[in-house]
């Protein structure tokens, strides 16, 4: 009975009735992970459906110096693994870990299809409830797609803008965070995995590394006359 009315709660399963749900609630094993536990491994089979009852998990993949990074959280009523109740060769695009202990239920591929082929009507509603998931997902994904393209562009722009300053050695005001300024020159710009960073010579020899987005704006100082 609890269960049934956890499922009400999950946006994944926000239009089905009461008695659809009674049907599928007893399709759930419970789950619990411990914190730092490793639930799935990132390019290794996905199993089928998880839903968080309580507690938080991390997606994480591992960036080129070998450091893992967060790149969603799954929090109560979230779910994740639902293609895997579509497609038997469906692989893990990151590893999924506790973030704190964290309560799930988790429903098999197998279940899933008996539900398919003995309640074909519900079977065919859980899909549509996937499909639309899967669809919110996507959108999220090209939107933040558009949103980076414009940046990279805009980025762009400021490079070359850096590059000049660079090339004509030109003496610039950057201001930072709380007003604090620094008059000098930048020597170089270098691109990694935390984004541009510039490499900065203040007028008393002193060398800086500055993260670009730290950089509130700069001010290049023409020589008076």
């Amino acid at each position: 009975m609890e269960e049934i009315h956890f499922l009400r709660k999950v946006p994944l399963f926000i239009d089905f009735t009461y008695p659809e749900l009674e049907k599928i609630g007893p399709l759930f094993k419970d789950e619990f992970c411990n914190e730092a536990e490793i639930l799935l491994k990132r390019d290794e089979p996905e199993k089928g459906l998880y839903i968080i009852e309580s507690g938080l998990m991390a997606g994480i993949r591992e960036v080129k110096t070998g450091e893992e990074k967060v790149v969603v959280d799954f929090d109560a009523r979230d779910c994740f693994g639902e293609m895997a109740l579509i497609h038997e060769d469906q692989i893990c695009n990151m590893t999924i870990k506790a973030v704190r202990p964290t309560k799930l239920i988790y429903l098999s591929r197998d279940e899933f299809k008996a539900l398919c082929r003995d309640e074909v009507e519900l079977g065919f509603k859980f899909l549509t409830a996937i499909a639309g998931i899967v669809e919110r997902r996507l959108q999220a994904s090209y939107d933040e797609i558009t949103n980076l393209a414009i940046w990279g562009k805009e980025m762009r722009g400021i490079l070359t803008k850096f590059r000049e300053v660079i090339d004509e050695g030109e003496e610039i005001r950057i201001v930072l965070a709380e007003n604090r300024q620094i008059l000098g020159r930048i020597e170089a710009y270098e691109r990694g995995i935390g984004g541009v960073e510039l490499l900065f010579r203040d007028t008393t020899g002193h060398l800086f590394v500055i993260p670009y987005h730290a950089v509130q704006y700069f001010i290049i100082q023409h020589p008076t006359s």
